[in-house]
């Protein structure tokens, strides 16, 4: 049997007051909500949905990379801008993005903290910077709204 390990961070979430679900509430109401998170790279979670009978929460990190059509494209062979012509036969629907990666995460609402996956099931990696970012975007009042309460994350690698 193959020995299987987990690369992820823990990010703790600090509502003052914090009324009881206000963290799943803060968690529900940024889902879909798309952020930066570094570059050209964006950002949403999904909706938390419970496990089980447990007090935790799971969901997916999605991360891809916003691509401007409209923008100057390279033609790789010419070493120059694409052609109109060439430019023209380009059709990516409005829907798609490319380079995407997910990253499962689990919310625990007794210690009020997320975990998150740093490295997936196909190697691929987030660094514990950028999911700090993630969430703070995902967390700031932009995302959150005018509320009675304040969140603020703290990750670490486990």
């Amino acid at each position: 049997m193959r020995e299987r390990s987990l690369s992820a961070c823990a990010l703790s979430l600090d509502a003052t007051p914090y009324p009881d679900g206000v963290y799943v509430q803060a968690l529900r109401k940024c889902a879909n909500a798309e952020v930066p998170a570094r570059g050209d790279t964006l950002a949403k979670i999904t909706t938390p949905r419970k496990v089980n009978n447990h007090d935790s929460y799971a969901g997916r990190l999605l991360v891809w990379t916003e691509i401007d059509v409209a923008g100057k494209w390279l033609d790789k062979e010419k070493n120059d801008q694409l052609s109109d012509e060439e430019k023209s036969k380009i059709n990516i629907p409005d829907n798609a993005a490319p380079n995407y990666k997910t990253f499962n995460y689990v919310f625990t609402e007794r210690d009020h903290k997320i975990y998150v996956e740093t490295k997936n099931d196909l190697g691929e990696t987030l660094g514990v910077k950028t999911i700090r970012n993630i969430f703070d975007r995902l967390m700031s009042a932009d995302i959150q709204g005018e509320t009675d309460y304040v969140i603020r994350g703290y990750c670490s690698s486990r």
